[in-house]
């Protein structure tokens, strides 16, 4: 009987050793995954909305009075609609009334805090990854919920968990009680919250990705901030020239 005891032991001890190594393992692995960075925040948004962009993006597009000559009703009913307005470059006075109040919001292991400076509006966010002042450079919806978008490098604008309610007057957060982690795929700062490749073929017109997979960076390009009538209806240049010609 007592020959049988160590071997039992030895048993035990290796059957031991292999799950606290396997723990290790699964530790180390989360542990070198949640360190990953989220992207160097750019300190303006040139490099996403430079002047020849921001030349075509004035809200609602002055390009469609073209159209208005004609269909003076539809362009007026167009000029304050969700296509209109579906994305805008951030202006303090028509959004800075949420920042008016500082608020701070924890998520995801992340304290956002929302705040002006200066008289400009600033998204703080603090975690686990440090501390990082962003500017909204623009903005996407009007109603029921404004989101804002943050200039990162590689020509990306990323879209920011917190939006805020526009007829309640409160922030909240779009992923509800799903608090994501800044090294999770679905987190605001990672693909899948990217506005180039996320949102923007939505919201713009004649959007150009234009995606460089060799430097993982968006040259993105558009015709008019927000949907006009070229997005639905394409070139309408030859219609304008005649307008009789159904075929155009």
């Amino acid at each position: 009987m007592n020959t049988k005891k160590p071997a039992r032991n030895i048993c035990y001890l290796s059957f031991s050793l292999f799950i606290l190594v396997g723990i290790s393992f699964l530790l180390g692995g989360c542990g070198s995954t949640s360190s990953e960075a989220p992207f160097d925040y750019s300190p303006n948004a040139s490099s996403v909305l430079n002047p020849t962009l921001l030349s075509r993006s004035i809200t609602p597009d002055p390009q469609m009075q073209n159209c208005a000559s004609c269909h003076s009703k539809a362009h007026e009913g167009w000029k304050t609609s969700q296509h209109a307005m579906a994305n805008q470059v951030f202006d303090e006075a028509l959004h800075g009334e949420a920042f008016e109040k500082t608020q701070s919001f924890v998520s995801g292991g992340t304290t956002t805090t929302v705040t002006k400076v200066n008289g400009e509006s600033h998204v703080i966010v603090e975690g686990p990854d440090g501390r990082f002042d962003y500017k909204p450079a623009a903005v996407i919806g009007i109603t029921p919920l404004i989101q804002y978008l943050i200039p990162f490098e590689g020509g990306r604008l990323q879209v920011l968990d917190w939006s805020y309610d526009p007829i309640k007057k409160e922030w909240f957060n779009v992923f509800g009680e799903d608090n994501r982690l800044s090294h999770e795929w679905g987190h605001w700062t990672k693909q899948g919250m990217n506005w180039n490749s996320q949102c923007a073929s939505c919201h713009m017109t004649t959007l150009e990705k234009d995606f460089d997979a060799e430097t993982n960076a968006y040259s993105t390009t558009w015709s008019a901030m927000g949907i006009n009538c070229t997005q639905c209806h394409g070139d309408t240049s030859g219609h304008a020239n005649e307008p009789h010609n159904e075929s155009l």
